[in-house]
């Protein structure tokens, strides 16, 4: 049996971890394989990218993208920023069958032409109060 030291030394993950390594914590030693294609995808809703000079993904931060990915309850610090930048967005997928990925890049688009929309009427109406 392994002591307690051993398994911390065998759980440990450095700072900034190489995507096999990642893979492995992310996902289990049997679907390594499956983290490039779920990474790209993920990097799309916030995963942090690869740092170029460190050759790697911020673990932390990784952590973090996982924990409010998946809907746990991230408190924001008393004059702080918010946790991730702001750049994570939490989705929840209500099938467990094959997913529609471009769904949310569809609806982001549709929000952003209702937005452009409005700003059009807006501005129209401004203009015939002249």
């Amino acid at each position: 049996m392994a002591s307690r030291q051993q398994q911390l030394e065998d759980d440990w993950i450095p700072l900034y971890p190489d995507e096999k390594t990642i893979a492995r914590a992310v996902l289990g030693p049997k679907r390594v394989k499956e983290w490039r294609a779920k990474a790209a995808q993920l990097e799309r809703d916030g995963l942090p990218k690869i740092d170029a000079l460190m050759g790697g993904r911020y673990w932390p931060a990784v952590q973090l993208f996982f924990d409010i990915y998946n809907g746990l309850e991230v408190r924001r610090q008393k004059n702080g920023p918010i946790p991730g930048g702001g750049r994570i967005r939490v989705i929840h997928s209500e099938s467990q069958g094959s997913e529609n990925l471009d769904a949310e890049r569809a609806a982001a688009k549709a929000r952003k032409m209702r937005r452009r929309a409005a700003v059009i009427v807006e501005r129209d109406r401004r203009s015939s109060r002249k």
